[in-house]
């Protein structure tokens, strides 16, 4: 669905995309959790609205060097 909505054109939400992330994190999806923090940088996305599920993906995923980075960025913040 997620796909499809950026595919369309969609306007997404910090919401949504939290959303996403936290279904990378549950079903250990690496690949597309990770897309989804690269287009949250890209696109200039609240990554202090983001964090703490990007956290939680990179955690549940086995990168605690990639959550630790995440969590070092929100403490710059």
């Amino acid at each position: 669905v997620f796909a499809a909505m950026y595919r369309e054109r969609v306007e997404i939400s910090e919401f949504t995309l939290c959303s996403v992330v936290k279904t990378c994190a549950s079903l250990k999806i690496l690949q597309q959790g990770k897309q989804v923090h690269a287009m949250v940088v890209v696109t200039g996305r609240d990554l202090v609205v983001l964090g703490t599920a990007m956290i939680s993906f990179y955690s549940s995923v086995g990168l605690m060097s990639e959550a630790m980075k995440v969590y070092m960025i929100l403490n710059v913040h």
